[in-house]
């Protein structure tokens, strides 16, 4: 029986083990789940910003080359503009290269982002070349330029963003997939256990209150059978004690009996003394009890 027990406490032991491990993998995936989602969704905001900002820096240049068509020259806040977004263009460039290198793009994204780089460097030279030296002739020219380059980087960039949200969904395809294949396995497991481990301990619970009725019936035809012999003796006791009282009272009777009689009477022991007389004997003799009991009935007599 201790054997069994500590087979079943070993199992469920395992199970307990068993289901820690699952419930850790099952914190560890969708932490990474949330870790993923916010990574690709800051990469496809970031490739989103890039295409957004291509088409602000295209519009700040076709605004730069009406002025200057129009007035001469642009307003400088203009420029300060077209800086601030090649500034903010080039940064999002820099962190989408910066994971080519870290190696957490794909091939293919990585090879979008390579063959676009001719497009953005031909832009940022562009706009260079405008902010450096803004007339007419260079308005004109960037305006030719950039038709050649900005559409190739937007589709690009478009293509670059539906390879990031492909891949984000067929990783979330993936974990989906890992995460079934964890329950199934939970769901696996705690049958398992209540193959190996609830029944053992329900069958062995059953035996064990089968056995405990058994003892119980048992005890209670014990206590029967104390509640009949406790009456019984006491039923004893009141009969001793009223053999005893019985008893006293005829020893009382016979010692007032003795005491009072007119006669002598006496008892001797073993030895030929007197160990018990009566007041007469005592009167007659003229010896008292303590004295009598010293003496020998020959010397008495």
């Amino acid at each position: 029986m201790k054997a069994s027990l500590q087979s079943i406490k070993g199992r469920y032991i395992l199970f307990i083990i068993s289901i820690l491990i699952l419930i850790s993998a099952y914190q560890a995936i969708i932490q990474y789940d949330l870790n993923q989602k916010s990574d690709d969704a800051r990469l496809i905001n970031l490739a989103g910003r890039q295409r957004m900002l291509s088409q602000r820096i295209s519009k700040i240049i076709l605004f730069i080359h009406y002025e200057i068509y129009k007035n001469g020259q642009a307003s400088p806040q203009r420029f300060d503009t077209l800086k601030k977004a090649l500034s903010q263009w080039q940064a999002a460039n820099t962190i989408l290269l910066q994971r080519s290198k870290d190696h957490k793009n794909s091939p293919t994204v990585d090879s979008l982002l390579k063959a676009n780089q001719t497009n953005l460097y031909e832009i940022v030279k562009i706009s260079k070349m405008l902010i450096a030296k803004p007339d007419i002739t260079t308005s004109e020219a960037a305006i030719q330029d950039l038709t050649k380059y900005d559409r190739p980087f937007l589709l690009l960039m478009e293509k670059t963003v539906n390879m990031y949200q492909y891949e984000s969904e067929d990783n979330l395809n993936y974990l989906r997939k890992v995460e079934f294949t964890l329950g199934i396995v939970t769901v696996f497991i705690i049958i398992l256990e209540f193959i190996f481990i609830f029944l053992p301990t329900i069958k062995k619970a059953n035996a064990n209150n089968v056995t405990l009725l058994k003892l119980n019936r048992d005890l209670m035809a014990s206590n029967a059978e104390l509640i009949a012999s406790k009456e019984k003796v006491k039923n004893n006791v009141e009969q001793i004690y009223e053999l005893q009282q019985h008893v006293e009272s005829s020893e009382r009777q016979y010692r007032e009996l003795v005491q009072n009689a007119s006669d002598m009477i006496y008892d001797l022991n073993e030895s030929g003394n007197f160990s018990f007389v009566n007041q007469t004997m005592e009167n007659i003799t003229g010896y008292y009890k303590s004295e009598l009991a010293e003496m020998d009935y020959w010397d008495l007599i």
